[in-house]
């Protein structure tokens, strides 16, 4: 079979393609970079001029390849890897779609509208910064795993300022930048025809079952920009165009769980790509913006609003742990829209759609600053989709870093005795073995008698933005004492409250923790569903602590108030 001959424009090296690869994307034999193999076919194209001071390192794709939500307070809940572990999740509202059901029937839309020329990006202008007076050490982000380290080199793109608007709608003011007077200022239908071939539905099959976010091109060589949260734990994605292109996702090379950004890969001809403009400063409070995505997978939604402020990384750490500059719009979004850009009456992306905070008008998008920083940090190897590869948060961490450790503390024992609803959360280790549910069920009923005797309301639903949370976690394990297959039974419990004196919003404490080995369980009697009385009683006893806890928090609380009125 006669091969054809191809020159890496990478490593200048030549290597023989079979015949069929004509017109696809193969990588080099020599150095790994992806090189599109000539189709005689085809008219040879001219190359894209690259703009000044843009360098594109050569990408490689790796060898190995893949085998295959209470108000105020929000509670992840699984014991063991992907649903498997107790997490606590505060204030925000992480916009991927339900994964445990398949995507809602799509919309129709029209075929895409070509695209009005480029306007040539002219130089870049230096980084906007925000200022803070209120700065926080660093904590774990809420949805979302393991930080890597920020990116600080900028990427050349164009800038984001505006002036007033002609239009007769409503819309905020905008001009073009004063160094660019010939960027045009779309009007809303013009702005979606231009912005929509750029936008991807991503549908996604992870360790939990399967969902979908949004995310955009960025360049013709196939790289998506999207949410970590969107990518978590995901082991096959696909990407969707609105002109009904489908194209697998070949894998990522950059996440960061803080900022909650992804940096995937798709391979598709430079010529079915639509790159979208990613603004190069910070949009000005009250321009007008229209976030795009696939909310409750509609897909190619578009909603608009404005800027209504710009949050600073320290602000961002303090008040929803994450890190970053953010930008706050009252363009609505929903769960699907996550990572869908955000755009100014420009075409130009100055944020991505990333969540919400339950209130009005409270949604939250990532900077273009940071979108910039990721692109020029990506490395270029293209690591494969499989299960770990791109983690989630870790409950642990959440737990531990996102919970104030208020047990015992004068603020503490008030915050316990202040609690008048809880909304108990029992978990059961996936590693335990209890054949009838029956250990799950008793403990379940005695942690649920115990909050009823102590006088307080339990939430079933929807709790009430104050309601505590008792978290109760029952692990059976195997045991050195007894017959062998008996099972140790280890209960861990610990009550959470949303701290209304502490700045930070909605900042939650731990004010009630207990863990102990209540006895022992033969295998017999797991399988019979019996429970030994001793057992039985010390998981009676163990509850009880917590009413106890709570009876001499009252006590101390309101000593504490009459002491301050005499």
């Amino acid at each position: 079979m006669t091969r054809l001959s191809v020159v890496c424009p990478e490593c200048g090296e030549t290597f023989p393609v079979k015949p069929e690869r004509a017109g696809l994307k193969v990588g080099c034999k020599h150095c790994g970079a992806p090189v599109r193999v000539p189709d005689n076919r085809e008219r040879p194209s001219t190359p894209k001029p690259q703009r000044r001071g843009e360098q594109r390192a050569p990408r490689e794709v790796a060898r190995s390849q893949s085998k295959s939500s209470i108000s105020g307070l929000w509670l992840g809940l699984g014991i063991g890897g992907g649903v498997g572990v107790v997490g606590i999740v505060v204030v925000a509202v992480v916009l991927s779609g339900n994964r445990s059901n398949p995507p809602a029937p799509e919309l129709v839309v029209s075929p895409p509208v070509v695209a009005p020329p480029v306007v040539p990006a002219p130089e870049p202008s230096p980084t906007a910064a925000l200022t803070t007076s209120n700065a926080v050490a660093d904590s774990a982000a809420p949805v979302v795993v393991p930080a890597l380290a920020q990116a600080t080199t900028p990427v050349n793109v164009k800038d984001t300022s505006e002036t007033p608007a002609t239009s007769s709608a409503p819309m905020a003011s905008a001009t073009p930048p004063a160094e660019n007077t010939s960027a045009k200022l779309y009007d809303f239908p013009e702005l979606i025809s231009l912005v929509e071939p750029s936008v991807v539905r991503i549908n996604v099959v992870t360790t939990d079952g399967v969902g979908n976010g949004s995310g955009f091109v960025v360049d013709d060589q196939g790289t998506i920009i999207t949410n970590h949260h969107v990518m978590a734990n995901v082991v096959r994605a696909e990407v969707e165009f609105v002109d009904g292109t489908k194209t697998p996702v070949v894998g990522f090379r950059w996440f960061h769980d803080r900022k909650d950004i992804a940096v995937i890969d798709i391979d598709l001809p430079p010529e079915k790509l639509r790159p979208i403009e990613v603004a190069s400063e910070l949009p000005k409070k009250g321009v007008t913006v229209m976030a795009f995505g696939a909310p409750r997978g509609l897909s190619f939604t578009s909603s608009d609003g404005i800027v209504s402020a710009l949050r600073s990384e320290d602000e961002a750490k303090e008040q929803f742990d994450h890190e970053g500059r953010w930008v706050q719009t009252t363009a609505p979004i929903s769960p699907g829209n996550s990572g869908g850009p955000l755009v100014d009456r420009f075409g130009r992306v100055v944020g991505m759609n990333s969540f919400y905070i339950e209130g009005q008008s409270l949604n939250f998008a990532l900077s273009c600053v940071d979108i910039a920083e990721a692109m020029a940090t990506a490395p270029s190897t293209i690591q494969p989709l499989k299960a770990g590869a791109i983690p989630d948060r870790s409950a642990d961490s959440l737990t531990q870093q996102r919970a104030a450790d208020e047990v015992g503390t004068e603020r503490g024992q008030k915050l316990f005795a202040a609690t008048k609803e809880i909304f108990v959360l029992n978990g059961l280790k996936t590693s335990s073995f209890d054949p009838t549910g029956a250990v799950w069920d008793r403990v379940i009923k005695r942690s649920e008698a115990v909050v009823e005797k102590t006088g307080l309301k339990i939430s079933f639903g929807r709790p009430s933005p104050d309601a505590a949370v008792l978290i109760v976690v029952l692990d059976l394990r195997p045991s050195a004492k007894g017959t062998e297959g008996t099972q140790e039974m280890f209960i861990k419990s610990e009550l959470l409250c949303v701290d209304p004196f502490a700045k930070k919003m909605q900042a939650v404490s731990r004010v009630w923790q207990a863990e102990e080995v209540v006895g022992t369980i033969s295998l017999d009697a797991l399988v019979q569903g019996q429970i030994p009385r001793t057992v039985d009683a010390n998981v009676s006893k163990f509850f009880q602590s917590f009413r106890t806890a709570y009876l001499k928090a009252q006590r101390e609380s309101k000593a504490a108030e009459e002491g301050e009125t005499k």
